[in-house]
This record gives C-alpha cells, sequence and structure tokens, in this order.
C-alpha cells in the first residue's frame, strides 16, 4: 500500500537530509479564494473562511549540519538566489508597466542608453524578460577584476549579441535580469530594493523579506563604512560606491571585504573559497555579492512564509489575501502571465521549459500541476511554482549548496528531488481536503491571518516577525478542571469534522473569534451559569480534546 502523502513527503526530505543533500528545508503549499477587497468567502458550511490559508507549512532539519539544536522554522529567512528575478525584478517592472513609465515592447536602450552598444539597441524589456535577447548567460566580475555598479554597468555595456534579439532559442539570462535591475532604478529613481520594499513586500506585510546591502566604501579616519547593511536594509547612494578602487584578479583587496554577523533566523548557505568563510547573512551569488547585494539577478533573502503572501497576491489577481490592499492590477497580472513562449512567462519559468531542460528527466514542478504553472528555481536550494488553474502553489526552500556547492557534492541531489516533494505537497492539497488540527511535534503548521495590525504606509520596513499567528498559540495555558466544556469541546469537535470543505483549522479560527467575543462581553466568570460562562480559556480544552494537548516547547 502507497504511503499517504504526507508520510511520503516526510520520508523524502528527512532522506534528503540523512544524505547531506541539505541540512534544512521548508515545505509549503496552499490555495487561496479569490476575494474582492477584504470580503471572506463563506462556505457551503456557513463558515467565514479567510481568503487565504495555506493547508501547512512544514520546517525540517537544522540551518548547518552541526546546528543540532537550532531548527529550521517557516520564519527562518533564505537567500533564494534567481528567485529574486521574478519576486523582486519582475515584480518591479509589473508595477512600472502599470504605471505607464515603460512598455514590454520599449527597448532597454530607451532608458538606458549605456546598454544599447554592441548591437544592444533593439533588445526590449519583453526580451529580457523571455530570455529572448540573444545575450550569453552570464559573466564574472570577479574575473574581470571588477568591484561596484558602475564596473557592472561597463561589463553589461560590452557584451555582445551571440544571436539577434527574439531569434534563435531562449537562453536563461542572468544579464538581462541584471540590465532590467538598472532600468527599474533608472525610471523609478529608487534602487530595486527600496523600490520593491515600499511598493510590494511593505503593502504585503513581507516583513522576514529583503536585500542585504554591502557597503564598499573604504573606511575613512572617522570610522564609516564599516561593513555590510542588515538584511530588506535600503541602499542609499552613501553605500553603494560606484568609485571604489576596484581588487586585483589574484584576490588580494586593497580593504577587508565586509563580514556579517551571524543571525539565528537567516539560513547560511556555502563556505566558500573565494570569499574564504561560510556566507551567512550576505548574498551568495558572487556578481550580485560585487554589486553590493542588490541585483536584478539575485540578492534577495526571504522566509517561507512571506513568499506564501507574494504568491498567494498572484493567483488573487494583484490583491493582498489578507488585507485585501492592491498590489498589482488585475489586468497586469493577466497581461504578465497571459505573455509567455513555450519556455517562458513574463520572467517566470513554465512548465514544459522545466521539463525540457531537467537533468532528472521530470519538471522541477512535478507532474501534478497544469500546463499553466509558472515558477521559478534559485541556484541555492529554493523553487516556486504557482498554478492559476488549481489556485495552489507549492514551494521548497533549503540551503543545498550548503557546505559546498562544487560539482558532484551531495547537494546537486536536489536536482532530482525538487518534482517527488512537488508532487507529494500537490497530493496534500488534491487528497486531504482539511490538515490536521494538532499534527506530531515538528508537524504541520496551520497559519491563519491575523487582522489586528494592518499594514501602514509610514511603518519602517524590517526584518521582524511577520503579521500571522497559530490559532493555537493564541489561546493562553489553562487547566482542565471543568469537565462541562471538555464535553462541550467534544460537541464542537464533530461539527467541525463535518465541515469537510471549510476545515478544522478554519472553524477552529472562528471558534476561537466567538469565544473572545464572548469573554469581552460576559468577563468570562468562572462562577457564573454554563450556558454564559465563555472565556478563551475554554479553546485549550477544545484543542487538548482534539490533539491530546500542546507542549509547551512545541513552537513549531
Amino acid at each position: 500500500m502507497a504511503p499517504q502523502p504526507l508520510a511520503r513527503l516526510d520520508a523524502l526530505v528527512q532522506e534528503a537530509i540523512a544524505n547531506r543533500v541539505f541540512p534544512g528545508a521548508v515545505v509549503c503549499c496552499g490555495t487561496v479564494e479569490r476575494t474582492q477587497g477584504r470580503q471572506n468567502h463563506v462556505s457551503r458550511a456557513g463558515f467565514s473562511l479567510p481568503p487565504f490559508m495555506p493547508h501547512f507549512a512544514r520546517a525540517y532539519g537544522n540551518p548547518t549540519f552541526e546546528s543540532t539544536h537550532v531548527p529550521v522554522k517557516d520564519t527562518s529567512v533564505f537567500d533564494v538566489a534567481s528567485l529574486t528575478k521574478v519576486m523582486a525584478t519582475t515584480a518591479a517592472i509589473m508595477l512600472l508597466v502599470e504605471q505607464q513609465l515603460v512598455a514590454l515592447d520599449d527597448a532597454v536602450a530607451k532608458h538606458l542608453p549605456w546598454f544599447g552598444e554592441q548591437g544592444k539597441q533593439d533588445v526590449t524589456i519583453l526580451h529580457c524578460l523571455q530570455h529572448t535577447s540573444g545575450m550569453r548567460a552570464c559573466f564574472s566580475l570577479w574575473e574581470r577584476g571588477a568591484r561596484g555598479l558602475n564596473a557592472a554597468r561597463e561589463a553589461l555595456a560590452a557584451e555582445w549579441l551571440r544571436h539577434q534579439p527574439g531569434e534563435g532559442p531562449p537562453v536563461y539570462s542572468d544579464l538581462g535580469m541584471i540590465a532590467l535591475g538598472f532600468l527599474v532604478e533608472a525610471v523609478s529613481g529608487e534602487s530595486l530594493d527600496v523600490y520593491t520594499s515600499r511598493r510590494v513586500y511593505a503593502p504585503l506585510c513581507m516583513t522576514d523579506t529583503g536585500f542585504a546591502s554591502i557597503d564598499f566604501t573604504p573606511p575613512s579616519s572617522e570610522g564609516e563604512g564599516d561593513g555590510a547593511g542588515g538584511g530588506g536594509g535600503a541602499r542609499t547612494a552613501d553605500n553603494r560606491s560606484d568609485s571604489a578602487e576596484v581588487p586585483s584578479s589574484s584576490g588580494v583587496d586593497p580593504w577587508p571585504l565586509p563580514e556579517r554577523a551571524p543571525n539565528s533566523r537567516i539560513i547560511p548557505t556555502e563556505a566558500e573559497n573565494i570569499r574564504g568563510r561560510l556566507l551567512w547573512g550576505e548574498v551568495h551569488d558572487l556578481n550580485a555579492y560585487l554589486m553590493g547585494g542588490v541585483a536584478g539577478h539575485a540578492g534577495l533573502f526571504t522566509s517561507a512564509r512571506d513568499t506564501t503572501k507574494f504568491a498567494a497576491c498572484l493567483l488573487n489577481g494583484g490583491q493582498c489575501a489578507l488585507s485585501g490592499r492592491r498590489i498589482f492590477a488585475e489586468e497586469t497580472v493577466e497581461k504578465f502571465f497571459g505573455t509567455s513562449t513555450p519556455a517562458f512567462s513574463c520572467g517566470w519559468d513554465t512548465r514544459e521549459r522545466s521539463r525540457s531542460v531537467s537533468r532528472s528527466g521530470f519538471p522541477s514542478c512535478g507532474n501534478r500541476v497544469s500546463v499553466k504553472a509558472f515558477g521559478h528555481l534559485g541556484f541555492t536550494g529554493c523553487s516556486l511554482w504557482i498554478d492559476p488553474k488549481s489556485m495552489a502553489f507549492v514551494l521548497l526552500f533549503s540551503n543545498a549548496v550548503h557546505p559546498t556547492s562544487e560539482d558532484g557534492s551531495p547537494g546537486e541531489r536536489i536536482i532530482g528531488l525538487r518534482p517527488a516533494v512537488a508532487d507529494a505537497a500537490m497530493e496534500i492539497l488534491l487528497s486531504v481536503r482539511r490538515p490536521p488540527l494538532l499534527p506530531r511535534r515538528g508537524a504541520s503548521l496551520i497559519l491563519v491571518p491575523r487582522m489586528d495590525k494592518p499594514w501602514r504606509g509610514d511603518r519602517t520596513h524590517a526584518m521582524a516577525p511577520a503579521p500571522f499567528t497559530h490559532a493555537i498559540e493564541d489561546a493562553p495555558e489553562v487547566s482542565q478542571e471543568d469537565s462541562r466544556w471538555i464535553a462541550i469541546a467534544e460537541s464542537l469537535r464533530r461539527v467541525a469534522t463535518a465541515a469537510v470543505d471549510a476545515g478544522i483549522a478554519v472553524a477552529l479560527w472562528n471558534i476561537a473569534q466567538w469565544l473572545r467575543r464572548r469573554s469581552k462581553r460576559r468577563g468570562g466568570g468562572s462562577g457564573s451559569d454554563s450556558s454564559e460562562a465563555t472565556s478563551v480559556d475554554e479553546l485549550d480544552d477544545y484543542i487538548s480534546v482534539m490533539g491530546g494537548g500542546r507542549s509547551d516547547d512545541d513552537d513549531r
């Protein structure tokens, strides 16, 4: 008998950890209900259904193979590498197109005149998004002995086309996305990290998401320019030095490379030979690092929990599925994901292209998503796939480049693992219509939106806990002396179980809200009549019947 999807998923990831494919990972999948404004969908069972509810987010392992005392969580922050292309650069281009500041068929050289050298004057924004510009895959700033934004511009301007734009096979290229990162800055007047933080991440309450900017300015006598900026921090003109002295190609720097203090929430990547240290909180991609940590092709750090908000926004037609705040116009979303080649959508990978280039013989999204699915991979071991047909998303975040990304390393096995994990996750969505309420320790996180802290435009955007909560953890610890409420809880359990299309988690969410309202009105007196003595304390009695209680140290 075949194992259940959840058990198969556990086995796949635990085996990968045992085989040192990666030390830790997060798998998350969920579905989205299309909403208008902040109105919630009401299921046939009568429960108010929050518009966005991940079925589960499951975390495994540790940040490194040695740090066995520190667990990975769904709020752990990963370097998502090339997911930057879609979660930052493509998102920024969507907003600029929507504001009519650029058009997809605009030549990049229209906004970046220096880009038009070497016959690139006809390369359009759409060519760069669909990887049909004719440029090669990448260059190495390190081999050129270059550092800084000016050096990156000069290297990009000197690139010549391998074939005419729009002709020949698509070549997945970092260079087109680097150019679009510069274009966003030129058109918006803000660097890519500032623009996306202000227009995308902050409105979506993606408080774990941002770039780790790096100051390459040589230290002055006053002690300025002392290292790396914080995750999610904004680059300014002061710390984005274009005139910094370029190190020699031998790797001897005129000043020490900036180092970052490890943060327990950030997952490290590779112990890199060039920089001579474990990369912990600084971008893994060397070109992005030499560009100051912010680039159109790499540099973004985010958590699985934040990424679910981004995926839900796209599935919800550009509207935040939690707050109802509109990020992209629905027409913009349809335009970008309806404009595609057999290989690429606008910035995103497609299932067919993923199948054609996969060394495992299977698309990285697995075989359970529809042909309309779009997604992207990150070299560090991250992937995100979104299926508009089933209104579902699946993501796998890991640090498969730890401790090394060299050819033949165990981390390369993630190529075959991705489709298997995606299939298991989609089977969970398709066959298990409601999640377990209280699974065993270290298992599913049942997430519900908390709307008591709405986004405010003037709030500083920084690395902080996301505005989600466990419905379970929202309830205080209580005793279980009142047997009457245990009987009532058992009745509620049977009612919630019957509400298949709403799900137990949704029922619990509504019950928790109802108990709070009653508690405020009645005061929660323990000596009043049983029909009116209601408080939030009763929720844990309900939980204990459903799942056998909760452990004080069970924070996952």
